[in-house]
């Protein structure tokens, strides 16, 4: 119901926008990609959380203490996809609240710009992390930085590029990356997601004591957050290794 309010709103809002014909019938399919996304994203969460449901009432029942172990390594991963998934499922919501809005007009008025440039390469970018083109993504990231570098979002795309790093195991571009959002943006609104994310790169790169050190700090400093959850999780893990 609540996908249906959105895209009626997205619908009736498409007599607002100055674009051409081409351009509303990209934001159309656009709409429609972000909304396909969403449900199938919402499926994986779903299922995920009835996987973790199912294995924490198995711990809860099993005696032997090595199994236990065993079952608790993959509650935690379950659960760390688990957050990974709704943190993507709350981008895509703001990719489509940040669509612009259209009007009956065919052609551009005159002084008027049809489609915000830096809006449209952050989707594009954001859209080819989604389908797992990491590479590609990157180097829209890239030129978004390149066009708009003092841009309010400049800190979502070096966010992603640090993702994306991350997703090709590219781990030292990875960390780079996120070092340089933590130690930029200390105020901004990726910035214990990226020292979340940073954690787990220092894990894959085998720097234990320096995964586990972001992680408390992440509880200590951020209790409350989702991330917080994630990293009590993870802690729990490099305890059992």
């Amino acid at each position: 119901m609540k996908k249906f309010l959105i895209c009626l709103i997205f619908l009736c809002s498409l007599t607002q926008f100055c674009g051409t014909k081409e351009e509303i019938d990209k934001l159309q399919k656009d709409l429609l990609i972000l909304s396909q996304k969403v449900d199938a994203l919402t499926s994986q969460v779903s299922e995920l959380g009835r996987k973790i449901s199912s294995l924490e009432t198995k711990i809860e029942t099993v005696q032997r203490s090595s199994e236990t172990a065993d079952l608790r390594v993959e509650v935690n991963r379950l659960k760390e996809n688990y957050d990974v998934l709704s943190t993507q499922i709350e981008e895509l919501k703001s990719l489509k609240n940040s669509m612009p809005i259209i009007t009956s007009s065919t052609e551009p008025q005159l002084g008027q710009v049809s489609v915000d440039e830096a809006t449209r390469i952050y989707q594009d970018g954001y859209s080819s992390y989604l389908q797992g083109k990491y590479e590609l993504a990157i180097s829209t990231f890239k030129e978004f930085l390149e066009k708009h570098k003092d841009h309010p979002l400049s800190e979502n795309c070096n966010y992603w590029i640090g993702e994306c790093y991350y997703g090709l195991k590219d781990y030292e571009q990875a960390k780079n990356a996120l070092e340089y959002v933590i130690t930029t943006y200390p105020k901004g609104n990726k910035y214990v997601s990226a020292k979340l994310k940073l954690a787990l790169t220092y894990y894959n790169l085998g720097d234990k004591n320096r995964a586990k050190s972001l992680l408390v700090e992440i509880l200590k400093n951020y209790p409350q957050s989702e991330e917080a959850s994630v990293a009590r999780e993870k802690l729990r893990v490099l305890s059992l290794e």
